[in-house]
């Protein structure tokens, strides 16, 4: 198909909700075959399968099922259970605001104490946080948990962008 076949499949998956959409195509690409399913296909089938797997497909999808290529398919739902493992674990390790304040102090090089003023909470409640935040972001110290928070972006306003120097105890 000449031009974005992904933008086409895209507006018609938008606009035209009750149309089913089957790929046939040289691509085995998983990942474009998961960006085609999110975009509303219901059939994809690679090219060099045979005429009963394309006889299959149309059926399959005119019945309201949805139908990858055999082996194909293993893939793709592999892929796609990998990548929902790997957002729910992003959300296990979302931070709570008391978290990312504590995560700004550590940034900024801050001891247990300091930090304890800042917030107006006690040394042994920012040390209860330090063990959560060490425990969520896999971190065996307060640099590792910095580096985690970075990585992961959790931190939204930036705090990253100033100078880690300072004490890490």
């Amino acid at each position: 198909m000449p031009g974005n076949a992904m933008a086409a499949i895209e507006r018609i998956g938008q606009n035209y909700q009750a149309t089913r959409i089957i790929v046939f195509t040289a691509n085995s690409s998983i990942e474009t075959a998961i960006q085609a399913l999110n975009y509303g296909v219901t059939g994809y089938v690679l090219k060099g399968s045979s005429a009963d797997d394309l006889h299959e497909a149309i059926r399959v999808v005119h019945d309201g099922d949805t139908f990858i290529t055999a082996g194909f398919a293993t893939k793709v739902m592999m892929a796609m259970k990998t990548a929902d493992l790997r957002r729910r674990t992003q959300a296990q390790k979302r931070l709570s605001l008391r978290e990312e304040q504590i995560v700004r102090h550590l940034m900024r090089g801050s001891t247990n104490r300091e930090i304890a003023a800042c917030l107006d909470i006690t040394e042994t409640t920012v040390k209860h946080y330090m063990t959560m935040l060490m425990h969520k972001l896999d971190a065996r110290n307060r640099v590792e948990v910095v580096l985690a928070a970075q990585k992961l972006n959790v931190i939204a306003d930036g705090g990253a962008n100033r100078g880690m120097s300072g004490r890490f105890k």
